[in-house]
């Protein structure tokens, strides 16, 4: 018989057998090894979506199952046991061809697609998610990424793609640039690369950045030509230096790498170039090799640059050499460029002279008549000139000087 007391004593055990049920799903439940998770309020079981718990995020499937070690929506990572992976690396094989490459998981959980990222003091950069490595061709431009993926930034030594057999020195700028076919400044030195972004030595043209460490070059070229040290900086100032085909070597003088020579740098005389440096006077050659002893160019003028330091002496000068024996020369004291150090032409300390050589009478002859630039003289075997009054060689003729108010003498045989 219906007891309506026990009627509701059951109805009220139910109520509790459910909330007790409620209970025990709500959050996390395990069953046949899977998890599941259902909602806090409702205690409904959560499919296709992420669920939050003491502030970690998880994935459960379409059948409510958390996800583990898997991506979810080529966005996300989560890990062995479920949880969204975040600020964190991971070697993960690629879909297509199951090869493991690095991936980069943000502070929201989602993978690094595209572009740059910096991560921990490094630059990286990333392709479809994946971290690229070594060269990369970007917008025209050049980077080095290495094998970390790490972005390269200033001097490294490396084999090139192209040339795996062969390494060379590239720079990258700050924001991993790879500077090429230009001069670039570095702490205070200034090196050229080329094309391939190649620290270039030796002789360069900068027209094609050929260089005389990979090709011959020319020394007809040489105004073209620019030097580049062993270390790849830019040469300055005295160098001894060979020149770009290698027969003929001496001391030259670089400014902005080129050299001073006959045909840039300086002061054309005759087949020469001369030019100021630090205060003293030197001659360079068309090759641009500094050029030392008697120089006389094409219009018969002579000039002295010391043979140790190739710097022009003025004055007087005694020459020793294979070709003087101590003969005394006077070199112009004054003028610009190209005028001083002149062979000097006149009478300077008494003493006559004509382009820089000495006159002087032959050996025995005691006086002798002599003509230097349309004007007579009597000068003695040092090459004293014989200012008035007469005198006689050592053959017997006398000769008799006179002063003229020009400056110039009359010199006459007064007596044989």
């Amino acid at each position: 018989m219906w007891n309506k007391k026990y009627a509701v004593i059951l109805t009220m055990a139910s109520v509790a057998a459910l909330h007790m049920h409620l209970t025990a799903l709500a959050g996390w439940s395990e069953s046949g090894g899977q998890w599941y998770y259902y909602n806090d309020t409702s205690g409904k079981l959560v499919t296709s979506d992420w669920v939050q718990v003491d502030g970690k995020w998880y994935y459960v499937d379409k059948n409510g199952a958390m996800v583990t070690n898997r991506m979810i929506d080529d966005s996300f990572y989560v890990k062995e046991n479920g949880e969204l992976v975040k600020e964190a690396w991971m070697l993960l094989p690629d879909r297509w061809s199951s090869e493991p490459a690095w991936r980069y998981f943000g502070d929201t959980g989602r993978i690094i697609s595209e572009g740059w990222k910096d991560i921990d003091g490094s630059r990286y950069h990333f392709t479809d998610g994946v971290m690229d490595t070594g060269w990369l061709e970007l917008e025209n431009d050049t980077y080095y990424l290495g094998s970390s993926g790490a972005m390269t930034t200033g001097w490294k030594k490396l084999r090139a793609e192209t040339e795996e057999w062969r390494e060379s020195w590239y720079y990258f700028d700050r924001n991993g640039k790879q500077i090429k076919k230009s001069e670039k400044k570095i702490d205070g030195d200034t090196y050229v690369f080329d094309e391939d972004g190649r620290m270039l030595t030796g002789w360069v043209n900068p027209e094609d950045y050929s260089s005389s460490g990979d090709e011959n070059l020319s020394t007809d070229e040489i105004d073209s030509l620019r030097f580049y040290r062993s270390g790849g900086a830019r040469a300055e100032g005295w160098q001894e230096r060979s020149t770009p085909d290698g027969e003929d070597e001496g001391w030259m003088f670089f400014k902005g790498g080129r050299p001073h020579s006959a045909g840039q740098g300086t002061t054309k005389v005759g087949e020469y170039g001369m030019a100021n440096v630090e205060g003293e006077t030197y001659c360079f050659n068309e090759h641009g090799i500094m050029v030392t002893g008697l120089v006389e160019i094409e219009d018969g003028r002579k000039f002295y640059f010391d043979p140790s330091s190739g710097k022009m002496r003025t004055g007087r000068v005694v020459i020793n050499d294979d070709e003087h024996d101590h003969e005394v020369f006077y070199f112009s004291t004054t003028g610009g460029v190209g005028s001083k150090g002149d062979g000097f032409t006149g009478v300077k300390g008494g003493v006559l002279y004509e382009d820089g050589n000495i006159v002087k009478a032959g050996e025995g002859m005691r006086y002798e008549k002599v003509t230097v630039d349309g004007n007579d003289y009597l000068v003695n075997e040092r090459g004293g000139v014989k200012n008035s009054g007469t005198v006689k060689d050592a053959d017997g003729v006398k000769y008799k000087v006179e002063k003229n108010k020009d400056g110039s003498y009359t010199v006459t045989v007064v007596e044989s």
